[in-house]
């Protein structure tokens, strides 16, 4: 046997597509793994007055914002992956000299 990090346990509700996680884990896309879990077709169930950070985060791309928009206890992954992003920044003083590459932001953020 082994460690299922990938299954439904893990990324399965809400409408998070886990094979397309789970390739992107295996492939090391860690933008991937965050644009598959933040973006909006995940929630196209959800309407977005009941997800309004969905709609910051969309329209912004600033995830402090969308952390103050209210993202829900039950939505767990996805609030450690924005208020990894935020660090990211803040930990920077928003100098672009210092801020971390996507990829690198990602990759702090989906790895913890």
């Amino acid at each position: 046997g082994f460690v299922n990090y990938i299954g439904l346990q893990r990324f399965g509700k809400a409408g998070v597509r886990s094979p397309d996680v789970g390739r992107a884990i295996l492939q090391q896309d860690y933008v991937r793994c965050v644009e598959t879990i933040l973006l909006p077709e995940r929630h196209e169930k959800l309407k977005i007055r009941e997800a309004p950070w969905v709609e910051t985060w969309m329209r912004t791309g600033n995830a402090n914002a969308a952390l103050r928009a209210g993202v829900p206890q039950r939505a767990w992954v996805e609030r450690r992956l924005l208020e990894t992003i935020a660090a990211s920044y803040t930990q920077s003083g928003h100098d672009a000299a210092t801020v971390p590459n996507w990829e690198e932001i990602c990759r702090r953020a989906f790895l913890g």
